[in-house]
């Protein structure tokens, strides 16, 4: 996948003009087949990324897995990235889960724009 394609059932060398492969397919370790580049604001790295959840509770694990062990929240607390619309309706509709954190900025050139008072 990395130095070949295969194009109408024949295999051929991979140039510049093919690119790369996808990267949820790009081998970027030989050492581990599962790591991958991924880059977050001015940071890069090759190797995983996780999400993890905390709990102040102290009978309860710090870090859990929280579905699979039966210990959702009845409030989870969150950053911008997880406040949007489909997970703020994912999270009670399928969950039961309030999520509760700061809403992301609005981005878009629109936002921007400076606007004619009124």
């Amino acid at each position: 996948m990395q130095q070949y394609y295969t194009l109408d059932e024949t295999v051929h060398w991979r140039t510049d003009q093919q690119g790369l492969p996808a990267l949820s397919r790009f081998i970027n370790s030989p050492y581990d087949v599962e790591a991958r580049y991924a880059r977050k604001r001015s940071t890069s790295w090759v190797g995983y990324k996780v999400h993890l959840t905390e709990t102040c509770e102290d009978d309860q694990p710090h870090l859990i897995a929280l579905k699979a062990n039966r210990l959702l929240p009845n409030r989870h607390l969150v950053d911008a990235g997880y406040m949007d619309a489909p997970e703020l309706v994912t999270s009670q509709q399928a969950y039961n889960v309030e999520l509760v954190g700061p809403a992301r900025a609005d981005y878009k050139w629109q936002a921007r724009a400076a606007l004619p008072p009124f």
